[in-house]
């Protein structure tokens, strides 16, 4: 084994002599002890060379107390250095190792255990510490290379450590408090979030736009348990890109909303073009068509009997075109929802699919009387008949259910049959079907409302659709057309 390495910083030479004397009689370890009276001879002995552990007395001729050991420390900060002191004082003993001391020994209690035991701590306590500062460089290595703002902040709100990426840009904290670094204040701010994760210990996430740079940060605070009580550790992420993206995204959905709601509207006065067509222009026709018939019929002599029922035959069949075309022209014409409501308007339509279809229904509505626009409601009208649609034509179901909840501040509407159901998924994927179905349509008029639709269905287990809308959806700007 090394001998250690001893240096020996005392003024006095019989003090000197007994700890040349006390390492002596170590058993089992060698020390090659160097002595030196004057604090200036063991800085310069430390500059030249190091030492394994340093005996420091702090009543030097050249340097008194605590200023010795800061002087020393400064000098050789990787070395252990144990105090000795005449004074049997602890308050002086004590601020020596927190100004850089690792141990310390009072000269009028010394014995060679004593001092073996200071020498082999004080020794353990620096590789600790050399340890403990190298595991913190490579800390803090790593917040340097962080894409994030990263500081700590003590109890008092004072920022004791700042990265790189936030030097560069708020610029060296030098143990200024948050306030005064991040917003320009003189006193802390209002509903400070440091402050209360000091008070809750509880970890926090929130967003800050900086008053001074066009940024905005998404924050997380920890709550870290440090030397001198609570600390906050924050990490600030640069989100204005995305806030950027985010508005121009809500932007263009937005527009994207306004130009659909525009088509639908389009859409909607086309369909009561096309029904008044249907019904001044083709059922007139088909009117006058049948009356003709009816008139041939009757004028036919009575050897053409086989034709003249024929006529009538004829008339029968006009008659259930008239029917099909005040049908679909009644279903191109929306309903009158503001005079008789959105509850009066489902009812009818599904009495009308009953009769035409045979299939039982029911329908289940809370109190809808002004909870939200009459383009909604409008909204929520078509998107049950086009439900009803596939229900006539494909399903053969024999009952329909309707439901219309308030739930949560949203609106669920439910459309469900017991009919013969399908595989959502081949539907979805096989080429014209959503459109054939009305399925975008459907998710068109719930986007517009702010809103999701969804489709559930399985063979034999009858089908589902639900429409989930915001009562009240700010966020949407103009959802509600």
């Amino acid at each position: 084994m090394k001998p250690i390495r001893v240096l020996l910083v005392e003024d006095n030479p019989g003090d000197a002599r007994l700890i040349k004397e006390m390492l002596a009689e170590a058993q089992g370890l060698e020390f090659n002890l160097e002595w030196v009276s004057r604090l200036a001879d063991g800085l310069h002995r430390l500059d030249r060379d190091s030492a394994d552990v340093v005996l420091l007395d702090l009543g030097l001729p050249d340097s008194q107390g605590l200023d010795t050991v800061i002087r020393a420390y400064r000098q050789a900060p990787e070395v252990p250095f144990v105090v000795l002191t005449g004074l049997s004082d602890d308050t002086l003993a004590l601020a020596a190792l927190r100004t850089g001391a690792q141990d310390y020994l009072f000269k009028d209690e010394a014995s060679p255990h004593l001092l073996l035991r200071a020498i082999r701590y004080a020794t353990e306590r620096k590789r600790a510490e050399l340890a403990l500062k190298a595991e913190r460089n490579k800390l803090y290595a790593v917040l340097d290379s962080l894409p994030a703002f990263v500081h700590l902040k003590d109890k008092n709100l004072a920022i004791k450590f700042a990265n790189r990426n936030f030097m560069e840009v708020f610029g060296d904290p030098g143990n200024k408090r948050c306030y005064e670094v991040l917003c320009g204040r003189d006193e802390i701010c209002d509903n400070c979030r440091a402050q209360e994760i000091l008070e809750t210990k509880i970890p926090q996430k929130f967003e800050w736009a900086s008053p001074f740079l066009d940024r905005v940060f998404e924050v997380h605070n920890y709550p870290l348990c440090g030397d001198d009580g609570m600390e906050v550790l924050t990490l600030g992420i640069d989100i204005t890109e995305r806030k950027k993206a985010e508005e121009g995204l809500r932007q263009s959905e937005q527009n994207l909303r306004y130009l659909a709601s525009r088509l639908l509207d389009a859409q909607e006065r086309e369909r009561i073009r096309i029904a008044h067509e249907l019904h001044d222009d083709l059922g007139q026709s088909l009117f006058v068509l049948k009356m003709q018939i009816a008139y041939i019929a009757r004028a036919l002599p009575p050897e053409l009997e086989k034709l003249r029922q024929e006529c009538f035959e004829s008339t029968k069949t006009v008659l259930e075109i008239i029917n099909s075309v005040r049908r679909l022209s009644h279903d191109l014409i929306p309903p009158s929802l503001k005079e008789i409501g959105l509850r009066a308007a489902l009812t009818d339509l599904l009495k009308e699919f009953s009769r035409y279809h045979n299939i039982s229904y029911s329908l289940d509505t809370d109190e809808l009387r002004d909870r939200f626009p009459m383009d909604a409601k409008l909204n929520i009208y078509r998107i049950v008949q086009e439900c009803l649609t596939n229900v006539g034509k494909y399903s053969q179901a024999t009952n329909v259910h309707v439901s219309i909840k308030i739930k949560d501040h949203e609106i669920l509407l439910t459309v469900e049959d017991n009919g013969l159901g399908f595989e959502v998924d081949q539907i979805l994927t096989r080429r014209g079907s959503r459109r054939g179905l009305g399925l975008s349509s459907m998710e068109e008029r719930a986007r517009l409302m702010g809103g999701t639709f969804h489709l559930w269905s399985k063979p034999n287990e009858g089908t589902r659709i639900q429409v989930i809308v915001p009562l009240k959806n700010e966020a949407a700007g103009s959802a509600w057309i």
